[in-house]
Protein backbone atom coordinates (compact mmCIF):
# COMPACT_ATOMS: atom_id res chain seq x y z
CA UNK A 1 0.00 0.00 0.00
CA UNK A 2 3.11 2.52 0.68
CA UNK A 3 5.77 0.99 -1.33
CA UNK A 4 7.59 2.95 -3.70
CA UNK A 5 6.55 1.71 -7.52
CA UNK A 6 7.29 3.85 -9.97
CA UNK A 7 10.92 5.79 -11.03
CA UNK A 8 10.15 8.65 -9.50
CA UNK A 9 9.46 6.68 -5.86
CA UNK A 10 5.43 7.38 -6.34
CA UNK A 11 3.08 5.06 -3.76
CA UNK A 12 -0.45 3.40 -5.20
CA UNK A 13 -1.92 6.58 -2.77
CA UNK A 14 0.32 8.94 -4.61
CA UNK A 15 -0.88 7.63 -8.05
CA UNK A 16 -4.73 7.03 -7.19
CA UNK A 17 -5.01 10.75 -5.71
CA UNK A 18 -3.37 12.18 -8.87
CA UNK A 19 -5.45 10.95 -11.45
CA UNK A 20 -8.15 12.91 -10.01
CA UNK A 21 -10.71 9.99 -10.96
CA UNK A 22 -10.22 7.39 -8.24
CA UNK A 23 -11.54 8.54 -5.12
CA UNK A 24 -13.60 5.81 -4.13
CA UNK A 25 -10.13 3.76 -4.51
CA UNK A 26 -8.45 6.54 -2.53
CA UNK A 27 -10.83 6.50 0.09
CA UNK A 28 -10.62 2.52 1.11
CA UNK A 29 -6.47 3.32 0.98
CA UNK A 30 -6.33 5.63 3.02
CA UNK A 31 -8.83 4.36 5.61
CA UNK A 32 -7.08 0.84 5.37
CA UNK A 33 -3.47 2.65 5.92
CA UNK A 34 -4.97 4.50 9.13
CA UNK A 35 -6.74 1.30 10.27
CA UNK A 36 -3.33 -1.27 10.17
CA UNK A 37 -1.92 1.34 12.65
CA UNK A 38 0.40 3.25 9.53
CA UNK A 39 -1.36 6.40 9.56
CA UNK A 40 2.71 8.29 9.44
CA UNK A 41 2.23 6.29 5.86
CA UNK A 42 0.00 8.58 4.42
CA UNK A 43 3.13 11.32 4.24
CA UNK A 44 5.56 9.15 2.17
CA UNK A 45 6.41 11.53 -0.66
CA UNK A 46 7.93 10.55 -4.02
CA UNK A 47 11.70 11.78 -5.29
CA UNK A 48 10.83 15.26 -4.81
CA UNK A 49 9.26 15.03 -1.53
CA UNK A 50 5.85 15.56 -2.84
CA UNK A 51 3.39 13.60 -0.43
CA UNK A 52 -0.43 13.06 -1.64
CA UNK A 53 -1.96 16.43 -0.95
CA UNK A 54 0.82 17.96 -2.54
CA UNK A 55 -0.69 15.77 -5.40
CA UNK A 56 -4.06 16.33 -4.84
CA UNK A 57 -3.73 20.30 -4.87
CA UNK A 58 -1.44 19.92 -8.00
CA UNK A 59 -4.79 17.85 -10.46
CA UNK A 60 -7.65 19.63 -8.43
CA UNK A 61 -8.49 16.86 -6.92
CA UNK A 62 -10.80 18.33 -4.19
CA UNK A 63 -12.58 14.86 -2.73
CA UNK A 64 -8.88 13.34 -2.58
CA UNK A 65 -7.68 16.24 -0.26
CA UNK A 66 -10.76 16.28 1.83
CA UNK A 67 -9.91 12.55 2.47
CA UNK A 68 -6.73 13.11 3.00
CA UNK A 69 -6.91 16.14 5.45
CA UNK A 70 -9.90 14.30 7.41
CA UNK A 71 -7.17 11.67 8.28
CA UNK A 72 -3.75 13.76 8.63
CA UNK A 73 -4.76 17.67 9.00
CA UNK A 74 -0.86 18.65 9.52
CA UNK A 75 -0.17 17.40 5.98
CA UNK A 76 -1.59 21.01 4.60
CA UNK A 77 1.89 22.85 5.88
CA UNK A 78 4.11 20.53 4.85
CA UNK A 79 6.32 22.02 2.04
CA UNK A 80 7.82 19.59 -0.93
CA UNK A 81 11.40 20.24 -2.23
CA UNK A 82 10.99 23.54 -4.00
CA UNK A 83 9.43 24.99 -0.75
CA UNK A 84 5.60 24.69 -2.12
CA UNK A 85 2.66 24.09 0.09
CA UNK A 86 -0.19 22.47 -0.89
CA UNK A 87 -2.15 25.75 -0.50
CA UNK A 88 0.62 27.70 -2.80
CA UNK A 89 0.50 24.09 -5.49
CA UNK A 90 -3.44 24.68 -5.94
CA UNK A 91 -3.02 28.59 -6.70
CA UNK A 92 -0.52 28.08 -8.97
CA UNK A 93 -2.14 25.43 -10.98
CA UNK A 94 -5.56 27.14 -11.32
CA UNK A 95 -7.50 24.64 -8.90
CA UNK A 96 -10.58 26.91 -7.68
CA UNK A 97 -12.62 24.66 -5.88
CA UNK A 98 -9.58 22.48 -4.53
CA UNK A 99 -7.45 25.88 -3.14
CA UNK A 100 -11.40 27.32 -1.41
CA UNK A 101 -10.84 24.27 0.49
CA UNK A 102 -7.47 24.09 1.66
CA UNK A 103 -8.27 28.14 2.53
CA UNK A 104 -10.61 27.06 5.06
CA UNK A 105 -8.52 23.84 7.00
CA UNK A 106 -4.73 25.11 6.38
CA UNK A 107 -4.34 27.00 9.91
CA UNK A 108 -2.92 30.52 9.61
CA UNK A 109 0.51 30.75 12.13
CA UNK A 110 -0.48 33.23 15.13
CA UNK A 111 -0.25 37.11 14.95
CA UNK A 112 -0.37 36.37 10.79
CA UNK A 113 -2.59 35.31 7.66
CA UNK A 114 -2.45 33.31 4.66
CA UNK A 115 -1.62 36.66 2.96
CA UNK A 116 1.24 37.51 5.22
CA UNK A 117 5.39 37.93 4.06
CA UNK A 118 6.54 36.14 0.71
CA UNK A 119 4.41 33.21 0.76
CA UNK A 120 1.30 35.51 1.36
CA UNK A 121 2.51 37.68 -1.44
CA UNK A 122 3.05 34.63 -3.57
CA UNK A 123 -0.49 33.50 -3.09
CA UNK A 124 -2.09 36.65 -4.06
CA UNK A 125 -0.50 37.13 -7.26
CA UNK A 126 -0.84 33.65 -8.31
CA UNK A 127 -4.49 33.61 -7.75
CA UNK A 128 -4.42 36.86 -9.56
CA UNK A 129 -3.35 35.44 -12.64
CA UNK A 130 -5.56 32.96 -12.79
CA UNK A 131 -8.32 35.47 -12.91
CA UNK A 132 -10.32 35.20 -9.68
CA UNK A 133 -9.47 36.12 -5.89
CA UNK A 134 -10.27 34.96 -2.12
CA UNK A 135 -12.81 37.37 -0.89
CA UNK A 136 -10.62 40.34 0.40
CA UNK A 137 -8.70 40.68 -2.37
CA UNK A 138 -11.57 40.80 -4.60
CA UNK A 139 -13.11 43.29 -2.52
CA UNK A 140 -9.60 45.38 -3.57
CA UNK A 141 -10.21 44.33 -6.69
CA UNK A 142 -14.05 45.57 -7.23
CA UNK A 143 -12.88 49.15 -5.55
CA UNK A 144 -10.36 49.51 -7.82
CA UNK A 145 -12.29 48.50 -10.83
CA UNK A 146 -15.23 50.62 -9.64
CA UNK A 147 -12.76 53.47 -8.64
CA UNK A 148 -11.54 53.40 -12.18
CA UNK A 149 -15.23 53.20 -13.72
CA UNK A 150 -16.28 56.50 -11.68
CA UNK A 151 -12.96 57.85 -12.67
CA UNK A 152 -13.78 57.57 -16.56
CA UNK A 153 -17.78 58.51 -15.99
CA UNK A 154 -16.54 61.82 -14.16
CA UNK A 155 -14.10 62.76 -17.04
CA UNK A 156 -17.58 62.60 -19.18
CA UNK A 157 -19.23 64.15 -17.02
CA UNK A 158 -17.01 67.42 -17.34
CA UNK A 159 -16.14 67.33 -20.69
CA UNK A 160 -20.04 67.13 -21.32
CA UNK A 161 -20.62 70.19 -19.03
CA UNK A 162 -18.08 72.53 -20.40
CA UNK A 163 -18.87 72.07 -23.79
CA UNK A 164 -21.86 73.66 -23.12
CA UNK A 165 -20.35 76.83 -22.18
CA UNK A 166 -22.90 77.56 -19.88
CA UNK A 167 -21.68 79.06 -16.43
CA UNK A 168 -24.96 78.42 -14.96
CA UNK A 169 -25.11 74.56 -16.07
CA UNK A 170 -21.23 74.00 -14.43
CA UNK A 171 -21.98 76.13 -11.19
CA UNK A 172 -25.12 73.89 -10.47
CA UNK A 173 -23.12 70.33 -11.90
CA UNK A 174 -20.06 70.58 -10.28
CA UNK A 175 -21.01 72.38 -7.52
CA UNK A 176 -23.58 69.86 -5.87
CA UNK A 177 -21.29 67.14 -6.71
CA UNK A 178 -18.19 69.10 -5.31
CA UNK A 179 -20.60 69.54 -2.39
CA UNK A 180 -21.10 65.40 -1.87
CA UNK A 181 -17.37 65.21 -2.61
CA UNK A 182 -16.27 67.33 0.33
CA UNK A 183 -18.65 65.27 2.72
CA UNK A 184 -17.39 61.86 1.56
CA UNK A 185 -13.74 62.84 0.87
CA UNK A 186 -13.35 61.97 -2.58
CA UNK A 187 -10.57 63.84 -3.26
CA UNK A 188 -10.28 62.87 -7.15
CA UNK A 189 -13.47 64.42 -8.08
CA UNK A 190 -12.91 67.62 -6.82
CA UNK A 191 -9.59 67.81 -8.21
CA UNK A 192 -11.25 67.10 -11.57
CA UNK A 193 -14.05 69.83 -10.97
CA UNK A 194 -11.73 72.18 -10.01
CA UNK A 195 -9.35 71.69 -13.30
CA UNK A 196 -12.46 71.72 -15.22
CA UNK A 197 -14.13 74.46 -13.93
CA UNK A 198 -11.89 76.80 -11.39
CA UNK A 199 -13.90 79.28 -10.17
CA UNK A 200 -15.94 76.19 -8.64
CA UNK A 201 -13.61 76.41 -5.75
CA UNK A 202 -16.07 79.43 -4.56
CA UNK A 203 -18.74 76.83 -4.62
CA UNK A 204 -21.18 77.37 -1.29
CA UNK A 205 -21.61 74.01 -0.08
CA UNK A 206 -23.67 74.25 3.62
CA UNK A 207 -22.91 77.94 4.08
CA UNK A 208 -19.39 77.69 3.66
CA UNK A 209 -16.64 78.09 1.26
CA UNK A 210 -14.77 74.86 -0.46
CA UNK A 211 -12.04 75.03 1.81
CA UNK A 212 -14.15 76.22 5.16
CA UNK A 213 -16.42 73.00 4.63
CA UNK A 214 -13.20 70.43 3.97
CA UNK A 215 -12.02 72.09 7.63
CA UNK A 216 -15.86 71.53 9.10
CA UNK A 217 -15.64 67.63 7.46
CA UNK A 218 -12.20 67.19 8.14
CA UNK A 219 -11.16 65.26 5.45
CA UNK A 220 -7.17 65.24 5.04
CA UNK A 221 -6.90 64.48 1.24
CA UNK A 222 -9.06 67.16 0.24
CA UNK A 223 -7.64 69.54 3.01
CA UNK A 224 -4.21 68.79 1.46
CA UNK A 225 -6.04 69.28 -2.41
CA UNK A 226 -7.64 72.47 -1.87
CA UNK A 227 -4.53 74.07 0.26
CA UNK A 228 -1.85 73.03 -2.71
CA UNK A 229 -3.95 75.07 -5.33
CA UNK A 230 -2.35 78.19 -5.76
CA UNK A 231 -3.39 80.80 -3.42
CA UNK A 232 -7.18 80.21 -2.80
CA UNK A 233 -5.85 78.63 0.61
CA UNK A 234 -5.15 83.08 1.23
CA UNK A 235 -8.63 84.02 0.55
CA UNK A 236 -10.36 81.32 2.35
CA UNK A 237 -8.60 81.59 5.03
CA UNK A 238 -9.43 85.52 5.77
CA UNK A 239 -13.37 84.52 5.40
CA UNK A 240 -15.44 84.81 8.05
CA UNK A 241 -19.47 83.37 8.46
CA UNK A 242 -21.90 86.40 7.50
CA UNK A 243 -24.24 85.00 10.00
CA UNK A 244 -22.07 83.71 12.44
CA UNK A 245 -19.37 85.64 12.59
CA UNK A 246 -17.01 82.46 12.48
CA UNK A 247 -13.56 81.60 11.19
CA UNK A 248 -11.53 78.95 9.82
CA UNK A 249 -10.74 78.36 13.62
CA UNK A 250 -14.38 78.66 15.17
CA UNK A 251 -15.33 76.02 12.32
CA UNK A 252 -11.61 73.53 13.56
CA UNK A 253 -12.72 74.22 17.01
CA UNK A 254 -16.08 72.61 16.64
CA UNK A 255 -16.50 68.67 17.16
CA UNK A 256 -16.29 67.06 13.74
CA UNK A 257 -19.21 65.05 12.34
CA UNK A 258 -19.36 61.80 13.93
CA UNK A 259 -18.95 60.21 10.60
CA UNK A 260 -15.27 61.78 11.08
CA UNK A 261 -14.98 61.64 14.88
CA UNK A 262 -15.49 58.03 14.78
CA UNK A 263 -12.99 57.30 12.19
CA UNK A 264 -10.23 56.52 15.50
CA UNK A 265 -11.80 54.98 18.46
CA UNK A 266 -11.46 55.93 22.16
CA UNK A 267 -11.68 59.64 23.33
CA UNK A 268 -8.09 60.02 23.93
CA UNK A 269 -7.26 59.61 20.44
CA UNK A 270 -10.31 61.22 18.93
CA UNK A 271 -9.24 64.64 20.83
CA UNK A 272 -5.64 64.13 19.85
CA UNK A 273 -6.97 64.16 16.14
CA UNK A 274 -8.97 66.89 16.91
CA UNK A 275 -6.25 69.01 18.32
CA UNK A 276 -3.97 68.33 15.09
CA UNK A 277 -6.76 70.10 13.09
CA UNK A 278 -6.92 73.10 15.14
CA UNK A 279 -3.08 73.37 15.10
CA UNK A 280 -2.80 73.24 11.54
CA UNK A 281 -5.75 75.24 10.40
CA UNK A 282 -4.07 77.60 13.30
CA UNK A 283 -0.67 78.19 11.12
CA UNK A 284 -2.51 79.75 8.22
CA UNK A 285 -5.07 82.26 9.60
CA UNK A 286 -4.16 85.86 10.06
CA UNK A 287 -3.49 86.79 14.10
CA UNK A 288 -6.49 88.54 14.34
CA UNK A 289 -8.96 85.80 13.69
CA UNK A 290 -7.18 84.07 16.63
CA UNK A 291 -8.63 85.78 19.58
CA UNK A 292 -11.77 86.56 17.25
CA UNK A 293 -15.15 86.28 19.11
CA UNK A 294 -18.20 84.72 17.26
CA UNK A 295 -21.89 86.52 17.59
Amino acid sequence: MTKHITFWDETPLLIAVGTGRSNRFVEKLVKRIVAVGAKDKLFVTNSASSNPLHYAATVGNATGARLLVEQAPEMTHIRNVEGNTPLKLAARHGNKETLKYLLTVTREEEGSSHYTGVDGGDLITLTIMNGYYVPSIKNIHDIKVNNHISSLLVDRICKAVIEQVDHNIAWNILGSAIATAVTYGIHELIEKCILTYPGIIWYNVGGFYLFLAVIKQRQERVYNLVYQMSRFKVYSAVQQDNEKKENALHIAAKLAPPHRLNVVTGAALQIQRELQWFQEVEKFVKPSFKEALNI
